[in-house]
């Protein structure tokens, strides 16, 4: 299987085409807006939708972007959201 990591994607070629996942680096802290910050709520939510849309257009799998998205959940639960 070949695969390479190009800026925040792994591609991969499969059966002849190729595919790409999100690629996160394992040091990433994921220091989204802080709950206690004065932000509009809009802000988050905005943030949420931006990131998860990148996540559908990025995975070629849909079991990839299922496993992103609950990272992301899980994440901002982690900041106090």
């Amino acid at each position: 299987k070949k695969l390479v990591d190009f800026l925040d994607l792994t591609l991969s070629v499969r059966k002849g085409s190729i595919h790409s996942r999100t690629f996160q680096k394992l040091m990433n802290l994921y220091l989204y807006i802080s709950p206690h910050s004065v932000h509009l709520a809009s802000c988050l939510k905005g943030l949420i939708y931006g990131v998860l849309l990148c996540y559908w257009e990025q995975n070629t799998d849909h079991e990839d972007f299922v496993k992103l998205a609950g990272l992301l959940f899980r994440r901002l639960l982690d900041r106090g959201h």
